[in-house]
């Protein structure tokens, strides 16, 4: 009998729906062979009916869609996944502020929690050990965390500590700061040209309230 990882490599839309219910390899494979699925080197095709019998999400049956792509298939609604994902990004091109919208309802909506706290669940576990921990971080970085933020020098806080700051276009490291400096940063959209205007205006108000400060102290003095 082939090891799990010759069956991926044979048929490489063998997945399960893992947001579902908790499926090891060694049991969606046991389902498959009992189901009649795999029996050995010379299987490539499982129809709809197949997949869904041993709990996969999707299907393979080798014809070509209506805009010709051999190549996997939805089992909930039978729709090519190459197709699903054309579609996607041509919602998005169209209308990218509708889309977010569309996922972010989603989100929110409390009936969907349990789903997505259980794909957070399964993400975390497929994902290597420190994928995301500090020395993953420091490793890109290139240099480890410092005790100060790199902009305002503010100290590291157990609650709040130095983040790892990225450029959102490129994805490439740029330096570590506080979490306010972050805060900062993502709600200005890193324009650096709203920053030099925000820092205009408050030494133009501050400017201000100083000589409205200075004028209210003469009038009093003139009073007397």
């Amino acid at each position: 009998m082939l090891p799990f990882s010759a069956l991926r490599r044979i048929v490489p839309w063998y997945s399960v729906d893992r947001q579902t219910e908790r499926v090891s390899d060694r049991q969606i494979r046991t389902r498959a062979e009992n189901a009649g699925i795999f029996m050995g080197l010379y299987l490539k095709i499982v129809t709809r009916q197949q997949a869904k019998a041993v709990g996969l999400s999707r299907f393979f049956v080798a014809k070509p869609c209506k805009r010709g792509h051999v190549v996997e298939q939805y089992v909930c609604n039978r729709k090519c996944v190459e197709c699903a994902r054309l579609e996607l990004r041509e919602a998005y091109r169209k209308d990218p502020a509708k889309r977010i919208k569309t996922v972010t309802n989603w989100y929110r909506d409390p009936a969907n929690k349990p789903k997505r706290l259980a794909w957070l669940r399964e993400y975390k576990k497929t994902k290597p050990t420190g994928h995301f921990t500090l020395q993953r971080r420091e490793k890109s970085a290139g240099r480890p965390r410092p005790e100060v933020c790199e902009i305002c020098e503010k100290p590291n806080q157990i609650k709040k500590p130095i983040y790892w700051d990225h450029c959102h276009k490129t994805g490439m490291f740029r330096v570590w700061i506080c979490h306010r400096c972050n805060t900062i940063l993502a709600k200005v959209e890193d324009s650096s040209d709203l920053l030099r205007q925000m820092a205009d205006y408050l030494e133009r108000a501050s400017s201000h309230s100083v000589n409205k400060i200075n004028n209210l102290s003469t009038q009093r003095n003139a009073v007397r």
